[in-house]
């Protein structure tokens, strides 16, 4: 006889079991490339190893992303996706266990209490920390809530492929730890972070609620509208937060222009 396990016992279980394979992966990856470059601090590996995770979990979840499009048929409106909660447990895992890394590679050499080092980590990469806050309680929210009960699978499906932007800012930044800031490579990745982050984050985003409404016979402004709130204060504060980001890559794009040098 089967037995069927409640979705409050196996998905915090997806999620935990997500966040260790994850850190496991990012010490696999560490010790990999310490062999390769040890001339380089311990912190820069470090920083290297955690981007290299980052760049194959945004591949993962723009795959995911692609998959489900096209299982929908880039139908918006679709409910109960079969793949969306266990996925939506899986990368739960991927964020917290981010956040956490994150916040210990930005108090490395640090004493103190929580408190004061909570502030370190805040004050270090303030966007970031928004960032992921953010994307941790629309998960929870807007994506695992059983009051959602399947509702804008379609949506979400869709809103995945905005991970397309982060595997070039992720192995940008790998590239920037291991030290290869004046190699072409570095160049053509930030172009392509640019290129990607205007398509994938800028214009899809806007573009889905466009054709969400189109395809419900709705105003743009009517199908935004039409979302549950909470997906909808998620994915506003998203594209603010979006819109700052890209003003400060078009900046640094414009500054190298002008022969300054690249961050």
């Amino acid at each position: 006889m089967v037995v069927a396990v409640p979705m409050a016992v196996w998905g915090p279980l997806v999620c935990l079991a997500s966040a260790l394979g994850h850190y496991l992966a990012s010490l696999g990856i560490l010790r990999l490339l310490a062999g390769q470059h040890p001339a380089l601090a311990a912190a820069d590996l470090q920083f290297a190893a955690n981007w290299a995770v980052s760049m194959l979990q945004a591949a993962a979840v723009t795959a995911l992303g692609l998959l489900a499009c096209w299982h929908t048929g880039a139908d918006t409106a679709a409910a109960d996706l079969p793949l969306m909660l266990p996925c939506g447990w899986w990368n739960l895992g991927y964020w917290l266990y981010d956040l956490l890394a994150l916040f210990l590679l930005a108090n490395q050499g640090r004493e103190g209490g929580l408190a004061g080092r909570v502030g370190v980590f805040v004050r270090w990469w303030p966007g970031i920390v928004a960032h992921h806050l953010g994307v941790i309680a629309f998960m929870a929210l807007g994506v695992l809530s059983p009051t959602r009960a399947g509702q804008g699978d379609g949506l979400i499906a869709m809103g995945l492929l905005t991970e397309a932007s982060s595997v070039p800012v992720a192995a940008r930044g790998l590239l920037a730890r291991l030290g290869m800031k004046d190699r072409r490579v570095y160049l053509y990745t930030s172009i392509a972070m640019v290129a990607t982050f205007l398509a994938a984050r800028v214009v899809l985003v806007p573009g889905v609620v466009v054709l969400y409404s189109l395809q419900r016979g709705l105003s743009p402004a009517q199908g935004f509208l039409s979302i549950p709130l909470q997906c909808r204060l998620g994915t506003a504060a998203f594209y603010a937060l979006n819109l700052h980001w890209f003003f400060l890559m078009v900046r640094g794009c414009l500054r190298l222009a002008r022969g300054g040098k690249l961050d």
